[in-house]
């Protein structure tokens, strides 16, 4: 039988030919290896990103694609912005993307605040389900670290903060992360190590918990209220940003901060690491356990019951429901199903609302 050397060049192989039989085992067995790796054996397997729609991808909700807030308000999929005044910040969905992406998040400033007030926070932030974050098991002594990547750019130099806080009433411990803008308007990729946090409180950290246990937060410009001394290490209270970093609301109106290919992840990752690739089909259905838009033809003008079967589970028994209009009623309404009663035609939009 002939033989076979499958690497002259490696020299750990034998001097002597391996035969077609041998070199078909060390095959199989290397097939078998990476079977292991692929299955998630040795790397783990399923999604590892926390945040949700962290590409920007879904957007149910503003089909114009320019929010310019009030107050706290959703302005797209899983991301609320805060301005505590009105109008200071606008959002948009742009399609000049970090290499790899789609889409990106532009906030730009809609109207300069030169002197921001101590109670004043604005902010970009991702509530969380405690359960998406359970594995981390924050409040206890075996509290696991993770990483949060991003890509961004500004058209402003300087150091800025990003925030792991938890998210109840009266937030008690927040990791307030420090990174900086070095070149202007330049896509650059972030990997900013969270230490867990060890403190033992099942209160802090509500194991498993299907409220708002935690956010990602993004500080463009809040007050003395919410500023740390110490960044870059868990400290009690409620703040979003270190005394040395920028006041992105005190620029001139029309500056812009771009994000895109948020994640946060269990465990050490760097900017050389992979993106994380989930579905849009998925990433819409993951959104639609917190908002849900539908809309519901009523024809004929017929008297009955049109029920609607939710793509997935809300979050909540009972959603809060919104839209509608005159003849027609929600009969009744859940997280799996929506009954509803008809008496005239018409076509009604609905916004089924669970978010945190």
């Amino acid at each position: 039988m002939s033989g076979y050397v499958p690497d002259p060049t490696d020299a750990t192989q034998p001097t002597d030919p391996i035969i077609a039989e041998t070199a078909a085992a060390e095959f199989r067995a290397l097939k078998g290896r990476v079977n292991n790796i692929v299955s998630g054996n040795t790397t783990g397997f399923g999604i590892r990103n926390i945040l949700l729609n962290g590409a920007f991808d879904i957007n149910q909700e503003f089909s114009t694609n320019l929010v310019i807030p009030t107050v706290t308000q959703y302005v797209t999929d899983q991301w609320e912005l805060t301005t505590s005044t009105a109008s200071i910040l606008s959002f948009q969905m742009v399609g000049t993307p970090p290499p790899g992406y789609r889409i990106a998040a532009k906030l730009a400033v809609n109207v300069q605040r030169p002197t921001p007030a101590a109670a004043e926070a604005y902010l970009f932030a991702q509530p969380i389900e405690g359960f998406r974050m359970s594995q981390l098991q924050y409040g206890t002594a075996s509290a696991r670290g993770s990483t949060l990547l991003f890509w961004a750019q500004s058209s402003q130099l300087g150091t800025y903060n990003v925030t792991i806080r938890n998210n109840t009433a009266a937030p008690t411990r927040s990791y307030v992360a420090t990174f900086t803008i070095s070149a202007i308007n330049t896509w650059t990729r972030y990997a900013i190590s969270i230490p867990g946090d060890t403190l033992v409180s099942s209160t802090n950290w509500p194991p498993n918990g299907t409220g708002s246990d935690a956010s990602v937060i993004f500080d463009f410009g809040s007050g003395s209220n919410f500023q740390t001394t110490t960044p870059n290490q868990w400290v009690a209270g409620n703040f979003v940003r270190s005394s040395t970093a920028a006041k992105f609301v005190t620029n001139p109106v029309g500056n812009v901060f771009l994000l895109g290919g948020l994640e946060w992840k269990d465990g050490t990752w760097t900017t050389n690491s992979t993106p994380e690739r989930i579905p849009l089909e998925l990433t819409q259905l993951m959104c639609q356990r917190y908002l849900n838009i539908i809309t519901i033809a009523v024809l004929n003008g017929q008297n009955g019951f049109t029920w609607y079967s939710f793509p997935t589970v809300m979050r909540v028994a009972q959603p809060t429901i919104t839209g509608g209009g005159a003849g027609f009623t929600l009969a009744s309404g859940g997280n799996v199903a929506l009954a509803c009663f008809q008496t005239t035609s018409a076509t009604q939009t609905l916004k089924l609302d669970a978010r945190l």
